[in-house]
C-alpha cells in the first residue's frame, strides 16, 4: 500500500484552470486518482457498514441534533477511521488538502481526525438543500472539505454537485474538488443509476 501512495503522489494529475483559482472559492483537480485506484477504494468501502444520512439542526443549547429528513437529504453514508487498509488513499487526500491550503487559503489546520465517509446516492437520493459543512457543535472545527468522485459520469444522471453562485462543478471518476467548509453547496437528486463520492475534511480551531 505504501508503494501505491508513493506512486500516487508522483502522478501527473492536473489542476483545472490553474490561473482561475484566485477568482473561485474552490479547487478542482482532474484525475487525482486513476480508475484502478478508485476501484480499489470502492472495493474497500463496500466492505464497510453504511448508515442512513442524517441532517443536523440546531437544538436549544445551540449544538446539533441529528435526525432523518428526506426532504433535505436522502442517502447512505459509510464512515471509516484511518487504518492499514485505507491509509494509502486517505493520506493522499490529506496531502492534497494540505498543499491546497498552503497555496490558496492558509487556514489553521490541526488534523484530519473526523472520520472520512463515502456518500452513496441512488435513484431519488439527494442532498438538495443548500448547506455548509461548518456549523454548531463538532462541525464548527471543519475547515476544508475534499470530495473525490468515485463514479463515472455515465453511471448516473442528475446528482449534480453545485456550489452557490458557481453552478454545477463537473466531476468524473478520480476527480477531486476542495472548498472551505463554510461554502454553500448541494447535490441535486439522482434520477437514474448510482453516485458514489468519498468525503474527507481538514479540522482546526473554529473560525473567529
Amino acid at each position: 500500500m505504501i508503494g501505491q501512495y508513493d506512486q500516487l503522489m508522483d502522478a501527473s494529475w492536473q489542476d483545472e484552470d490553474t490561473n482561475q483559482h484566485i477568482a473561485r472559492p474552490y479547487r478542482t483537480v482532474r484525475g487525482f486518482f486513476t480508475n484502478n485506484q478508485v476501484d480499489s477504494i470502492l472495493s474497500y468501502m463496500t466492505t464497510q457498514q453504511s448508515v442512513e444520512g442524517l441532517v443536523g439542526k440546531p437544538s436549544i443549547d445551540q449544538d446539533y441534533s441529528f435526525a432523518p429528513d428526506h426532504d433535505l437529504r436522502k442517502c447512505n453514508v459509510t464512515y471509516i477511521q484511518q487504518d492499514d487498509h485505507n491509509r494509502w488513499f486517505l493520506q493522499a487526500i490529506e496531502q492534497l488538502i494540505t498543499d491546497s491550503n498552503d497555496s490558496l487559503w492558509q487556514f489553521d489546520i490541526v488534523d484530519y481526525s473526523q472520520p472520512a465517509r463515502m456518500m452513496s446516492y441512488d435513484s431519488t437520493d439527494h442532498f438538495n438543500s443548500w448547506h455548509m459543512d461548518a456549523g454548531p457543535g463538532a462541525t464548527r472545527y471543519r475547515k476544508l472539505t475534499a470530495i473525490v468522485m468515485l463514479s463515472n459520469v455515465g453511471d448516473f444522471t442528475g446528482g449534480n454537485f453545485q456550489i452557490a453562485c458557481y453552478g454545477t462543478i463537473p466531476l468524473n471518476k478520480g476527480d477531486v474538488v476542495i472548498f472551505p467548509a463554510f461554502t454553500m453547496h448541494r447535490v441535486t437528486p439522482v434520477i437514474t443509476g448510482s453516485r458514489r463520492t468519498l468525503v474527507h475534511r481538514a479540522i482546526g480551531a473554529r473560525f473567529k
